[in-house]
This record gives C-alpha cells, sequence and structure tokens, in this order.
C-alpha cells in the first residue's frame, strides 16, 4: 500500500525519515501526488517503479551502457546514498546488421534505467560492477529497466507558475476533454482548479496513467466485483480479525470514535 511503499523508498534513500512517514501519509492523505512528486524530485528515483523485466539469451545484449548521476532536487549529500545509476544510451546492431535483442523486444527504451540484474537490485553500483556482472551472470539472464523519474526541468512550461486553463489553451484542447482531464482523470471536485497552478493536476493525471492495469484490470480504480455489497463484506472480515462482532439486520444505536 501508499505507506508501505513510502518506508521502503525511505530505508533506501534516507532511513532516518522512516519515523515520519506515518505523519507524512496522514498530512497528504488527499493530495498524495504532491508527496510523490516532491520525493522524486529531491531523490531523483521513482518511488513506483515503472519497469519490464527482458530475458536475454547467449550473445550480445544490442544496447550501449553509460554510468550518469541521479539528477536531484537537492544537495547531493541530501539526496540519499544514490548518487549515479546506469543507463541505456543507445541501441546497438548486431553483426549481420539486424537489430540487437533488446530492441527487438520492443520493451526497453533509450534513457531506461538498469535497476535488477538476475532479481538482484544493481542501483548505485558502478557501470563497471554491472557491466562485470552482466558478463559473469549464466544465460539466459533476466536484466529489469525502470523508467527514470519525472524530470520536472525538461518540461517545456512552467507548471507552478502557468494556470490549467493556460496548459489547456497551449493544446487547443476542447471543453469536453478538459472535462474528462479534470474531472474523469484528476478527480478535481470543481473548475476552480482551472485559474490554479497546473502541476498538481498534471501531476494526478501522471497517477492514473501509472495506475492503468496495475493490478490487472483496464481501470484505473480499484472497485468491488460483485456489487456494493463487497465493501461491507470486507469491512466485516477485517473487523473480524480484530475481535469484532457484526450484528445483521440491526438499526445503529451510535458511533463510537477513538478521540
Amino acid at each position: 500500500d501508499f505507506k508501505a511503499a513510502i518506508s521502503e523508498f525511505y530505508k533506501v534513500h534516507n532511513p532516518a525519515k522512516i519515523s515520519e512517514v506515518d505523519n507524512l501519509v496522514e498530512q497528504f492523505n488527499t493530495k498524495r501526488e504532491l508527496l510523490v512528486g516532491a520525493l522524486e524530485r529531491k531523490y531523483g528515483l521513482p518511488l513506483f517503479e515503472d519497469s519490464v523485466e527482458v530475458e536475454f539469451g547467449e550473445g550480445s545484449l544490442g544496447i550501449k551502457i553509460d554510468e550518469v548521476p541521479v539528477k536531484k532536487g537537492v544537495p547531493p549529500a541530501e539526496g540519499g546514498p544514490i548518487q549515479t545509476v546506469v543507463v541505456v544510451t543507445t541501441f546497438l546492431p548486431m553483426q549481420n546488421g539486424e537489430k540487437g535483442p533488446a530492441e527487438k523486444s520492443r520493451r526497453v527504451a533509450v534513457g531506461n534505467i538498469i535497476s535488477h540484474v538476475n532479481g538482484e537490485s544493481v542501483l548505485g553500483m558502478a557501470g563497471t560492477e554491472i557491466q562485470q556482472k552482466v558478463v559473469s551472470s549464466p544465460r539466459p539472464m533476466k536484466i529489469t529497466f525502470m523508467k527514470p523519474a519525472f524530470d520536472a526541468s525538461s518540461q517545456k512550461y512552467d507548471l507552478l507558475q502557468m494556470s490549467m486553463r493556460e496548459l489547456y489553451a497551449k493544446f487547443g484542447l476542447d471543453e469536453t476533454t478538459q472535462n474528462f482531464i479534470g474531472h474523469a482523470m484528476a478527480l478535481q471536485t470543481d473548475d476552480s482548479y482551472l485559474d490554479k497552478p497546473a502541476e498538481p493536476t498534471v501531476i494526478a493525471c501522471q497517477l492514473y496513467g501509472r495506475s492503468m492495469g496495475r493490478y490487472g484490470q483496464d481501470s484505473p480504480y480499484l472497485y468491488p466485483n460483485y456489487g456494493l455489497s463487497n465493501l461491507p463484506e470486507g469491512f466485516s472480515r477485517l473487523s473480524a480479525i480484530y475481535g469484532g462482532a457484526v450484528m445483521l439486520r440491526t438499526n445503529v444505536d451510535e458511533i463510537i470514535m477513538d478521540p
């Protein structure tokens, strides 16, 4: 879940912050996308990995890789222990001129970060170490390629200064498309967001996109399979785990909450 993801992220990048996770999750409960964006800008790596695992047989992988510094929004000393990553910089053809295995797979892109080799994390390792691991690993070998975190400095527009209305106008989007993006994707509850900075809405749309198919369904949302009765059923099961009793066909006398 979200809290566990934040804890795991801090475990890698800043263990001293793990004690603050509860407060952060509560503070950003309704605007989680803002917390995700802030953490990714600070530490330079994605909180929720968008990655693919590709299996390679004998021979060349068909890629050129280089060690590059992680672009962080803070001084390196404040941005966690992972200062460099190894990325795919170009595809290399085979000796016969055909595309290499990585390019043929159509799942690897230039700019992807090599995050795992045979299930072992290699984030933060030097480029020479990763190359040696790739060369010495028995085949078939599995390499995980991860998309980098969104780089706000590379965007064309200043989303903190530009309103969402202005951003829509830049792309010439009609009213129907604006309504879908703002209310169906970003879950804005009214049109006041149009005259506010565009960044929160854009980040919410990115979260929508990352959530598509995450749990095997086409929708970015979790919903009950057998109607709304699944919701009280799930609550009653969770209640039973903690020793609660469920009484059917009984009116509610009062609701007692912990102070």
